[in-house]
């Protein structure tokens, strides 16, 4: 009895280090989140010579039948979607999921297209700000388990005041902005996934860091560890490659049309338009290195 219990302990031990030593193993092979962010300049490893086109859609720009054809969009050469997972209402700030999100989603899977995801976000306090960035990476963890995909793109969250409201010109007047937003990108990195934020120009510059500061301050929290996707449109008229002299240097996202063509991505319920970006980093390889999105 005596030998049988000891043979057993043995092995139970034998097994416990060895499966430690396994996992110290993966872990030393696997590249650290935050060491993403050792090097001021990771980004500049991962840097593309020409952005890549992709779009962003929504509910609102979703065919009649709610399944868009994105085949059809890698056709007409857009590489990436990145898709509204949910949204805040502007009154209430209660949280709801995009209608369309998970068909869009399984589109985008049965054509191979990679893919991001974005929450438009609107919040007063800590607690609004929880709840959304909680629900809104609970919303893609169910999308990929679903459909057994990954995101190769960040997860964005969308700022923006509304038409009738300056809520977050009087939140950053009041010195709170930039914590909630920092702790809306903090959750998705926790959640493993790698945040980003999204706005206009005159938001980067007042909300966050000054853009017109070159080179910009690498110590700013935002420049340095959320990307950063800037909607500019200079132009009505559409060109399928914007005007790459004129991006700025700091965006790694630029959408820079709401006009581009809807043909290829399905004839739509509210718009014969969406909306087209070009990408100045490569998502994909940053995701499968640091093992982010479900790697």
């Amino acid at each position: 009895m005596f030998k049988r219990c000891f043979i057993v302990k043995t092995f139970v031990t034998v097994f416990i280090v060895g499966f430690l030593s396994v996992c110290c193993a993966f872990s030393q092979k696997t590249f650290s989140f935050a060491g993403i962010f050792d090097d001021e300049d990771w980004e500049g490893s991962y840097r593309l010579s020409s952005g890549i086109l992709g779009i962003d859609v929504s509910c609102w720009n979703t065919p009649n039948d709610g399944h868009a054809d994105f085949s059809r969009a890698l056709r007409d050469g857009y590489k990436f979607a990145i898709i509204r997972a949910s949204l805040a209402y502007e009154t209430s700030k209660c949280f709801d999921r995009d209608s369309y999100f998970f068909r869009q989603v399984e589109a985008a899977r049965n054509a191979c297209m990679p893919m991001g995801a974005y929450h438009y976000g609107q919040f007063e306090n800590l607690e609004q700000v929880r709840e959304q960035a909680v629900k809104f990476c609970d919303t893609v963890d169910e999308a990929r388990h679903i459909f057994g995909v990954k995101f190769d793109f960040p997860l964005y969250l969308d700022i923006e005041n509304p038409i009738d409201d300056d809520i977050f010109d009087r939140l950053h007047s009041q010195g709170k902005l930039g914590e909630l937003v920092w702790n809306f990108c903090d959750i998705i990195r926790q959640r493993g996934y790698l945040p980003g934020i999204y706005c206009s120009s005159r938001n980067f510059r007042t909300w966050f860091f000054d853009v017109s500061q070159q080179p910009l301050d690498r110590n700013n929290r935002f420049y340095a560890k959320a990307q950063r996707w800037l909607a500019w449109w200079p132009s009505g008229s559409y060109d399928i490659y914007g005007d790459e002299a004129i991006r700025p240097p700091w965006a790694n996202m630029w959408q820079y049309t709401s006009q581009a063509p809807a043909t290829g991505y399905g004839a739509t319920k509210n718009c014969t338009r969406v909306d087209a970006n070009l990408c100045y980093l490569d998502y994909p390889r940053i995701m499968r290195d640091n093992r982010l999105g479900g790697y």
